[in-house]
């Protein structure tokens, strides 16, 4: 564990991070190094179900394109399950696409994280408003984590998803 760096990482003011998500899923102790990068939001992914996807395809994203409550409601169902009923129901959500929509996307307020292969470790629902307001050429200012190694599984997801866009492009 790179003890330097999580401090710096707890520590640096340019941002905020959500608490849930740096003590649930960032794994803080794999963090090598970490940057701002300014990206478009439409090159960030996500990993669901041993799948990796454009984050277009999130259920946040497919919320906002559909309006399918039913279809979000199962979605934070299943969050549920796993434990994270507080952080995730219609409500909040929409609540958060109100701000989003008075304030911008502000990283002082809570920034998107992403690892070195662009995936998604927290803020999905953030960059689902934003793509949706924005479109994917939209650049914002990300927090890019460098991690020690990723899992066997998170690359050969990777792979296989870089092979299905080369060949059916």
């Amino acid at each position: 564990m790179n003890k330097k760096i999580n401090e710096e990482l707890l520590s640096d003011k340019r941002f905020k991070i959500d608490s849930y998500a740096l003590n649930n899923h960032l794994q803080i102790s794999k963090i090598i190094s970490y940057e701002i990068v300014n990206i478009p939001v439409g090159s960030i992914l996500r990993q669901k179900n041993n799948r990796i996807f454009n984050i277009k395809y999130s259920d946040p994203s497919m919320y906002l394109q559909t309006k399918n409550i039913d279809e979000y409601n199962k979605y934070c169902k299943h969050l549920t399950v796993k434990g994270d009923k507080e952080h995730h129901n219609i409500e909040i959500f929409n609540e958060l696409i109100k701000s989003i929509d008075k304030e911008d996307y502000d990283i002082s307020k809570g920034i998107i994280v992403i690892n070195q292969l662009n995936i998604i470790m927290d803020g999905q629902h953030r960059a689902a408003i934003i793509l949706n307001k924005y479109g994917e050429d939209f650049v914002i200012p990300v927090l890019r984590i460098k991690y020690s190694r990723l899992g066997i599984r998170t690359l050969f997801n990777y792979l296989r998803y870089k092979i299905k866009k080369q060949v059916f492009r």
